[in-house]
Order: structure tokens, then C-alpha cells, then sequence
């Protein structure tokens, strides 16, 4: 399946934004939610839905067993939350700084990335931590 970029505008159904493995497990993150198959089986391990009306990005990979998703709705996506890929749990949200895309039937995506422990968001000119 194709990854989606950031400040990307294509939301089709069969875009992921990001593909996550662990010693475990291969995750792929898709507007809907977070899945997880186990490596050995294939079967799935675990899923979580979107926090929000769906996702719109992710990190590109994990830091100590931890992604972050951003989300929101088909508008605006403005919160981040952590992940644990070993269970699929949220661990924490925050809202971050977004505005509505200029263009009809658009959303502008965050720039993720992982720095360690912290989540780096890039969105409408302003770089937060």
C-alpha cells in the first residue's frame, strides 16, 4: 500500500501513514486506526480506532516501543496522540497548532517525526515539541 506524505491532500481509503514492526508484530497506520499483525501467524494482534473522526499522520517509525498519530476531522487536524505498539493503547493527546486547509475538500497533514522520546510537529509554519 502507498504511505501517504506530509502536506499531502490525497485522504483515499487506501493510503497508510506509516508501517510500524516490532519483535512482534508489523503495524500499519491507515485513516481509520491502527492495526497489528503478528509476524509469526499473521493473524491480527490488535487494532485501534482513530481517537478522532480518522487519522491524518504518523510518525515514521517507533521510539522505545512508542509511535504518535495525528488526528482529527475531515477539516482540521489538530491533536497528536502516543501510542504503545505493544497493546495499541493511547498513552496520551495533545492538541496541536493547525488550521483548515485554504482548499475545498482538503486537510493539510503534520509533519511528524520521532527526536527520543519526543514527538516534533510541524503544521502551518510552527514547529512544536
Amino acid at each position: 500500500m502507498p504511505l501517504a506524505n506530509a502536506d499531502s491532500m490525497d485522504f483515499s481509503q487506501g493510503l497508510a501513514f506509516a508501517g510500524w514492526l516490532t519483535d512482534k508484530t508489523v503495524i500499519r497506520v491507515q485513516r481509520d486506526g491502527v492495526l497489528a499483525y503478528d509476524l509469526t501467524s499473521g493473524k491480527r494482534a490488535w487494532g485501534a480506532p482513530s481517537p478522532g473522526d480518522q487519522l491524518c499522520g504518523a510518525t515514521a517509525g517507533l521510539a522505545d516501543g512508542k509511535g504518535a498519530v495525528a488526528y482529527g476531522s475531515d477539516q482540521l487536524c489538530d491533536h497528536l496522540a502516543g501510542v504503545d505498539a505493544a497493546t495499541g493503547k493511547i498513552t496520551w493527546k495533545i492538541k496541536i497548532p493547525a488550521e483548515k486547509s485554504r482548499l475545498a475538500n482538503s486537510l493539510t497533514v503534520p509533519r511528524i517525526m520521532d527526536a527520543g522520546d519526543v514527538a516534533v510537529v510541524y503544521a502551518n509554519d510552527v514547529l512544536s515539541g
